[in-house]
């Protein structure tokens, strides 16, 4: 790629981790690409999943306290998708800041609530929200057949689709 090098003043890098095998051979090559004084944006989904209270929920059987389904689903998903891989969502700043060709890294983190509770928000807010909880519940509903790669059956996964969208 020498004919890239040093041409771009902005890099928008995102959803891209479970393409990516060696993280910080990738942030070396996009440095390289970035004139001086570029500005990268890394842009991530985290696999954790809040209350409403911005709480981490735990992984519970259901029948537990703190059990979602949401949660449950995801946590499949993630462990399905990631599980050869380090969850990159949390790992971005660091290997970026130990990357010499790279300053002022900052990391910035913003939790999408995708819950139906009722937070003190904005109209605009509350509709946004709204439109990502769907996004979420579309994507979960994609990733049936990583689940039954992983060994799921098609039962399980049918009762926590229909869980999940409640």
């Amino acid at each position: 790629m020498p004919q890239w090098v040093g041409k771009f003043d902005l890099v928008h890098v995102r959803a891209i981790q479970t393409g990516i095998h060696d993280f910080e051979s990738f942030l070396y090559n996009i440095a390289h690409i970035m004139r001086p004084g570029a500005l990268l944006i890394l842009s991530t989904g985290g696999t954790q999943v809040f209350d409403e209270n911005d709480n981490p929920r735990r992984d519970v059987e259901e029948g537990e306290e703190g059990f979602t389904w949401t949660k449950k689903f995801f946590s499949a998903i993630a462990a399905a998708v990631y599980k050869d891989k380090p969850d990159a969502s949390k790992l971005w700043d660091k290997w970026a800041n130990s990357n010499p060709n790279l300053e002022q890294v900052v990391r910035w983190e913003m939790p999408m609530p995708i819950g139906n509770w009722n937070l003190p928000t904005s109209e605009e807010q509350r509709y946004a929200n709204e439109i990502n909880r769907w996004n979420i519940l579309e994507l979960f509903m994609t990733c049936a057949p990583i689940l039954v790669k992983e060994g799921f059956s098609e039962d399980v996964i049918e009762r926590w689709k229909k869980e999940v969208k409640k």
